[in-house]
């Protein structure tokens, strides 16, 4: 399905009793998080024969493809397919994923995360009783190692993520908002079309939700959607990840103007920038830059601090990982404030650029299917 700015509102559907649903799943190199994803999907409540799996796979290099065949061919209940990504990002492999959704309902799974036995059920609720029609849940992050541990709790924090609030999202009620990891039902993707190709995985979700809203589509966060996501379990992950979100974010400012920003999207390129410029005026003999400098630094560490504890205290783990909690706010402000200013001012970088054009050129191939339910 091509994407394409609505030119008529979106006219909803009333959705049957029991939606027929479609799972999409995105993955590269996610053959550690693969098989509990694909189980927990698996252990679903919802009637199996209601039910598809749809795994798109970005060329995995590692043994993510066999880990998922050997898994979903130790099942006969729920149909499956195992689709080709070549060009590997997100955005990518939704439209791949848009080209094979069949039924009423299009069910968002992280790879990276694992989710309550009644989370279709939820999804399906939801989009039928609010009534809505994209819906996801709250942003709940759980490490396995101390410091995926760390990194989940900062995550989870005001502190860390600002006005992410669907992050420690804590109302009883579903909540007109921008859902992360947003299921639709279909209607919405045949109507308004498939995520913007140029965007590449920055920022696709974004712009999908500012042309769903557009043509009159309604989206909730609801707080009877439980799914837990993964965090990185090395800061040398996570670094890089950083970095591609503040890019992100800056680009879509780039492309889009100030409609993609909240005020505490530019916290962190102002802390960044104070912490800059009272560097190079201390460097250069001036005593008061050297003042603001210390001062700014030793305030930000005390409220980490305390935030972190704070954070640990949440999440349930040690509040011997403060300091690591510590170190993953630096890098998650340090990060996307740098890249941010590289996002808006240089955009993505010509190699993206040429790929995005790649993609928009081959939207038309779709290559090798194969699984239970492959046509």
């Amino acid at each position: 399905m091509a994407p394409a700015e609505p030119t008529k509102r979106y006219v909803p559907k009333d959705l049957p009793e029991l939606p027929e649903v479609t799972v999409f799943i995105p993955c590269r190199n996610e053959a550690g998080h693969i098989a509990d994803t694909l189980n927990a999907v698996l252990g679903q409540t919802y009637p199996a024969e209601r039910m598809s799996i749809l795994l798109v796979d970005g060329m995995s290099t590692d043994d993510t493809r066999r880990v998922a065949r050997e898994t979903l061919s130790a099942q006969n209940k729920v149909r499956w397919k195992i689709v080709d990504n070549p060009l590997q990002d997100l955005t990518n492999a939704n439209i791949v994923a848009y080209e094979h959704v069949r039924g009423d309902v299009f069910v968002y799974v992280c790879a990276h995360a694992t989710m309550a036995d009644d989370y279709v059920e939820a999804v399906c609720r939801g989009l039928r009783e609010v009534p809505c029609d994209g819906i996801g849940g709250p942003y709940r992050m759980v490490g396995r190692t101390p410091n995926g541990q760390a990194i989940a709790a900062a995550m989870s924090s005001p502190f860390g993520v600002g006005g992410a609030w669907y992050r420690y999202f804590n109302e009883d009620q579903p909540v007109d908002c921008d859902p992360p990891m947003a299921s639709y039902r279909t209607e919405v993707l045949r109507q308004i079309g498939g995520m913007d190709p140029v965007t590449l995985g920055f920022g696709e979700d974004w712009e999908y939700y500012r042309r769903a809203r557009a043509a009159g589509a309604r989206l909730y966060c609801d707080p009877r959607i439980h799914c837990r996501f993964f965090a990185r379990d090395r800061f040398t992950e996570f670094l890089p990840h950083m970095g591609k979100y503040g890019t992100a974010k800056g680009w879509l400012w780039r492309r889009y103007g100030s409609r993609v920003l909240r005020w505490t999207h530019l916290l962190p390129t102002a802390w960044v920038a104070y912490v800059g410029l009272s560097t190079l005026f201390a460097l250069l003999g001036h005593v008061w830059a050297l003042a603001l400098l210390v001062g700014g630094v030793a305030g930000y560490l005390i409220a980490g601090l305390w935030s972190a504890v704070k954070a640990c205290r949440a999440a349930d783990i040690p509040a011997s990982l403060a300091p690591r909690v510590m170190l993953a706010y630096a890098i998650m402000h340090g990060m996307y404030g740098v890249f941010f200013v590289k996002g808006a001012l240089f955009g993505r970088g010509r190699a993206v650029e040429r790929k995005a054009r790649e993609l928009e050129a081959r939207l038309g191939g779709i290559p090798s299917v194969e699984g239970s339910g492959a046509d």
